[in-house]
């Protein structure tokens, strides 16, 4: 499957908790994961680790500082994902992959140290009234520094600003980022 064949998912016109929650197990990866799992020769329909759905809301969110982070810009910031993907060993994604995330409704940030990316995160829109923290990578380096946790708080936060719950899937053998996300106040939801 060729990255320009990804299709995206997210076309279901009444999307809640639990549409999404339905999306998450049971479509083949889509996105940025299935492109870098693709890239690397890595089989993309290994099983996934179950996923968790967890929610915040402005009564909830404990935010972080964020004086590091910043939107990413489609065209001038290429290159520093580019590079930040090459350092975290992952292959590099073309401007046509770039382009294509955004267009499936993704929005990335990172956080800037000396001009260069060690953590990001984006907000995919699923629709518009579902938005969703994702696409969290920290570098190797910069782990335990809150470098993640600021560029979670500045999604969360837009979130927040437009509607009035975020929504997060984590994988439920992914600790830290469950900590991470519990740490600013999302919590987990059981989807019926």
């Amino acid at each position: 499957m060729s990255s320009a064949s990804l299709k995206s998912p997210f076309h279901i016109k009444k999307m809640g908790i639990a549409i999404i929650t339905v999306r998450f197990r049971n479509v083949h990866r889509a996105g940025i994961d299935a492109w870098h799992l693709e890239k690397e020769g890595m089989d993309t329909d290994a099983p996934e680790s179950t996923p968790i759905t967890l929610i915040c809301t402005r009564d909830t969110f404990q935010p972080a500082p964020v004086q590091w982070v910043r939107w990413l810009a489609l065209n001038a910031d290429l290159y520093r994902v580019q590079q930040a993907f090459r350092t975290s060993g992952r292959t590099a994604p073309a401007y046509a992959d770039w382009e294509e995330w955004h267009r499936q409704g993704y929005r990335f940030s990172a956080a800037m140290v000396q001009n260069a990316i060690v953590s990001s995160a984006a907000v995919l829109k699923h629709s518009e009234t579902v938005w969703e923290l994702a696409a969290v990578r920290t570098q190797e380096a910069h782990l335990r520094k809150g470098y993640g946790k600021a560029a979670c708080t500045f999604i969360t936060r837009y979130i927040l600003d437009n509607l009035p719950q975020a929504v997060c899937h984590v994988a439920a053998d992914n600790d830290p980022m469950l900590n991470l996300l519990k740490s600013l106040g999302y919590t987990e939801v059981t989807v019926a």
